[in-house]
Order: C-alpha cells, then structure tokens, then sequence
C-alpha cells in the first residue's frame, strides 16, 4: 500500500568517442592547438555557467538564501510530487503528457504559458514557504541535530545509488537530473533548509490538540461543512415532463421512487429491460455529500429540519428533476481505526504463494509474542516493503474509509461489521500480501473532519504572520534560470 519508491524518468546523454586519423605533424600541432583552445573555452563557459548558477540568488529571506542551483534541485523534486499526487488532474485537466518535455507542454498558448511555467510558478511559492518556516523555526531556537544531518547524509548516498544504477558520476548525474551547475553541496543545503522549516510544521502540528468540547463547538457554529446527505434523483424532459415529476412525487418511500423511475426508463424506451434500467439508476443515486454553495439542490436538501423521506423538484426550461432524500444531513459517527500492516510483494519473493508463506511465518511470530504495536512495528521495519508507513511501524492512524485511493480489499478488511481490536489476518490486495492489526478503534469521522478544518485555519493564520514577520524577496530573473 502506498506510493512506496517513485519510478523517475532520467535524461541520458550519449558521449560518442571522437574519430582518430593519421595527419601530418605540423597539422596535428595545429589541431591540437585548436581542440585545446576550444576545449579551453568550452570549460571556462561551462565552469562560468555552473558557477553563476550556484552563486545567483533566487530568492531569500534575512537568514537564509536559495541559489539558482538549490532552487533547481526544489523545483523538480516539487515536480515530481505535484505530478505523482495529481497525477489524473494534471493528464485529462491539464492535457499533462509525461512523454514530452514542459517547455513544449502550453496550457495557455495564446499567453505563451507552458507548463513548465506554471509548476515553477508553484514551486516558487513552496520555495517561499519552506523560507518563512526556516525563519520561524530559528527564531525560535530551532537547529539541526546529528540526527538531522544522518538524515541528508542518507538521501544524498539515495542519489549516489541511483547515479551508480545509472553508471554516472555523482556530478554528472545531478547536472543531468536536477539542472547544470547542481553540485552536492547545492543539494545538501536545500534538504537541510528543508529539515528545519519541517521543525516548525512540527511543532505547530503538535500545538494543535483541540478538546472534544471545542470540536462540538465548532461542528454547531459550521455544522453546514460538515454534515453528509444522501438522495436520490431522476429527470424528466419534454412536453410532460412537468406532469411526470408532480406524479413522482407523490411516492412515499425510495423504493417507490425507484421503481417509478425504472418503469419509466423501460416504458419509455430508454433502455430495453428493466435490469439495465436498474443497474442505470444507480447513477442516480448520490450517498454522503457535503453542501455545495454551486448546487442548487443544496439549500434544501441541507436546509435544518430536513429528513429522510423528503421528496421536491426543481425545474430548468422544459426539464424537471425530482430528488428524494434517503438520509438526512447528519455528522458521520462512524469511528476511524488506527491499523497496522507489514505489506509483502510477490516479486520480492518470488510468486503470491512464497509471499503468503513468508506473511504466515510472520503472523505467527507476531501472534506467539502477544500482538504488541511494539513488536509489530520491530517486524514491519524488518520485512514491510511499503516505504511510506515503514518508519511509523505501518500504522495509518485514524484510517477511514476513502483515504487511500483503489483500497477495496483493504479497506474491506478494516471496515468489516465484525472486526474488533487486536485482529490480526493475511490478506490480499493488487499491491500484495498484507500482513493487518487493527490496534484500537479512533476518533469519530466528523471530530476528524472538525479537526482537519481547524487546523487548516490555525496554520493558515500562522502562515499569514509569517510572511508578515519573514519577508522573502525573489529575484525573477534569476529564477526564470531553472530550465
């Protein structure tokens, strides 16, 4: 499960040996002469370049500046995330094609944006706001630990590994993957300025613990954002499509409101049986949705007092459209698990069989121990190949439903009617063998939601006075240097 080790697309240059040719002497006096001045020059240009872009600043902040180079190094990194998490938004929203470069890529032509343009837009921002939290987290006397510089020593020996794979230089793999002029040094002070912002994220996240008396205050003063519905809906076009909809509405119960609109699908000729009629409306069926200020139906189906059975309409030209509401606006009760998994591939074994044995093997050890989070978490660092929970001994926290994309079978398993804390099973998923502990049940959906929705606004006024109190100037032109 997870995202695990992203696949990254690398650029190769091909170096083509230079021909050998028997010359006279005076001529290869000459030539020589000629390839070292050309060579010469070639060198101190490349040297120039590189040494401008390591020594221009793109942006800074009092203490702290960021290089063309450094800069280079966040923007294909910010590359990279943005592109993996919004991978679907980015291909059918923004015609995003990972085979052609950025520069080539327009999302608005006729203003000459490309996208490469647009995500070194963004990644100038993330830039600024890894600066500002810098800033705050030594201002308040924040500094990096030995264990901090373990950890850039370790994404650094990451980089050499891949240049290794590749059978690259060091150097010549980070000019090629991050931009010319990149040096180590360049990337060392970009994750280190990284580390130290994230002690601030850190300590601001760990200053956010509402009690559950401000989490019921807040759910009654914005009750509106965080309470789900469920309806369902049908549409009538035409001369009668208003003498239709009045006629729907007088069912009583959704099973009622089904059956009419499934025998006016086949009666109609809309389809031609009444199972694709029925497999057809359950696009008209809408479960758990949040109000939406650009719905119409929202200020009444959200609207205080509204209940489970209520049916209305509402009409645009010759179209009419019935709804009927099959669960009434209410916070969701339904508690989070903090769960657990050590996941296992089948190519790292060998086939499914191999990995389903080695996970029994594991269970048992883990079953014959007594089922602590502690040993789990000693075996997940031993065995889990999911790189995104390893460190946190595979525990999603507060898991619900819906937060982890394609999770059926997984979250099958987590949300079964019948599962209690300390469960502890194999099962099987497209991503491989999991070994599951359900460690204690969490809190309930919407404190969650409550939760999320005020730590959003607590980070957002610290954002605000941080920009206020840590100015970051950006030299464009500079910056517009990131190819």
């Amino acid at each position: 499960m997870g995202k695990g080790a992203r696949n990254r697309k690398r650029e190769t240059a091909e170096v083509i040996p230079a021909k050998k040719s028997k010359k006279k002497l005076i001529s290869i006096i000459v030539s020589a002469v000629a390839v070292s001045l050309v060579l010469t020059l070639a060198a101190v240009f490349v040297f120039m370049g590189g040494l401008l872009y390591r020594s221009s600043i793109a942006m800074e902040s009092e203490n702290f500046k960021v290089t063309v180079a450094m800069a280079s190094y966040f923007f294909k990194d910010f590359c990279n995330d943005e592109l993996a998490q919004n991978e679907e938004y980015y291909i059918y929203t923004m015609g995003y094609d990972p085979n052609i470069s950025l520069d080539e890529q327009y999302i608005d032509e006729e203003n000459g944006v490309t996208l490469h343009k647009y995500l070194r837009d963004l990644s100038k921002d993330h830039i600024g706001e890894v600066l500002i939290y810098a800033e705050a987290a030594r201002a308040s006397g924040k500094e990096l630990t030995d264990a901090d510089y373990k950890k850039v020593d370790e994404q650094i020996d990451q980089l050499k590994s891949v240049a290794d794979e590749y059978n690259y230089p060091f150097g010549v793999y980070l000019n090629q993957y991050y931009g010319k002029g990149v040096r180590e040094s360049d990337v060392r002070a970009a994750i280190e300025l990284l580390l130290l912002a994230d002690k601030e994220y850190v300590r601001l996240e760990n200053s956010f613990n509402p009690t559950e008396q401000e989490l019921n205050d807040y759910y009654s003063k914005n009750r509106e954002f965080i309470d789900k519905a469920s309806y369902m809906y049908f549409t009538f076009n035409g001369s009668t499509a208003k003498a239709r909809a009045e006629e729907m509405k007088k069912c009583k119960t959704a099973e009622e409101f089904k059956k009419y609109a499934v025998d006016f699908m086949v009666s109609s000729g809309k389809v031609t049986s009444k199972s694709k009629a029925e497999a057809e409306f359950e696009d008209y069926i809408k479960e758990d949705v949040y109000a939406n200020s650009n719905n119409n139906i929202s200020s009444w189906l959200f609207k205080e007092g509204r209940k489970a059975g209520d049916i209305h309409s509402l009409a645009s030209n010759n179209e009419y459209t019935v709804y009927f509401v099959t669960k009434a606006p209410e916070r969701d009760t339904q508690k989070s698990l903090n769960v657990r998994h050590i996941l296992l591939s089948n190519d790292m074994y060998g086939n499914a069989a191999a990995a389903k044995a080695k996970a029994r093997e594991i269970l048992d050890e883990f079953v014959k121990s007594g089922k602590s989070a502690e040993k789990f978490s000693q075996l997940c660092s031993e065995f889990s190949e999911d790189m995104d929970t390893a460190e946190s001994g595979g525990l999603y926290a507060n898991y619900r439903k819906g937060d982890i994309e394609d999770a059926y079978e997984f979250e099958k398993w987590c949300f079964d009617t019948v599962r209690h804390e300390g469960d502890a099973e194999i099962i099987v998923t497209d991503y491989g063998v999991h070994i599951m502990f359900l460690e204690s049940f969490g809190k309930e959906a919407w404190e969650l939601e409550c939760a999320e929705i005020m730590k959003e606004e607590v980070f957002d006024t610290a954002h605000k006075d941080y920009y206020k109190k840590y100015p970051v100037t950006t030299d464009d032109s500079a910056f517009n240097n990131i190819k």
